[in-house]
């Protein structure tokens, strides 16, 4: 009787401690399937992206990318670059690594982001940034957050180990001397 009555008891408790909540209403099923869907487009969309970059079919590259995309590397340059300027940047690092390949280690999508960890692998065969080629294999790994709008890439921040790569390249770094 004592077990019957405390169980009815805690249940009516439950039941109004939550009932009563006006903030937790938990999003229907519809909700989150769509939700779902949509991210999965998302990361779709980006995959896309990444293989047309890879490959270097720049019109494909273009054609995910709205026509107000920014590509926002604080660490490689101060100032976003628009779809056109991005694209001549890739063809260019094409030229100083043309066996530039890329290793996708993960890609997750939430909401409107999809976040990708990738690892490129290439030799410098050309010049990059005022470095002439050294035959050097190098490792470039780095982090990007792509946000997507209307079904298209509409901006992209992208953090990548510049300082690593140009180490590789053989670039001693060596602090300023005290005054």
């Amino acid at each position: 009787m004592n077990n019957t009555l405390l169980a009815v008891s805690s249940v009516l408790l439950l039941g109004l401690t939550f009932g009563c909540r006006k903030d937790t209403a938990l999003p229907d099923s519809e909700t989150l399937r769509a939700q779902a869907r949509t991210e999965a487009q998302n990361l779709g969309l980006v995959k896309g992206m990444w293989q047309a970059w890879i490959s270097g079919n720049y019109d494909a590259y273009r054609n995910a990318l709205s026509p107000d995309y920014a590509w926002r590397s604080p660490s490689n340059r101060p100032d976003p670059l628009s779809r056109e300027k991005t694209i001549e940047a890739g063809q260019l690092l094409r030229q100083a690594f043309p066996d530039a390949a890329y290793s996708l280690e993960e890609m997750i999508a939430s909401g409107d982001k999809v976040i990708t960890r990738f690892i490129m692998r290439a030799t410098h065969l050309g010049e990059f940034q005022g470095i002439p080629a050294t035959g050097k294999k190098i490792e470039l790994s780095g982090i990007a957050i792509v946000r997507v709008a209307d079904g298209k890439v509409v901006e992209e921040r992208e953090e990548s180990d510049m300082l690593g790569l140009l180490q590789q390249l053989g670039l001693e770094i060596k602090p300023k001397e005290a005054k």
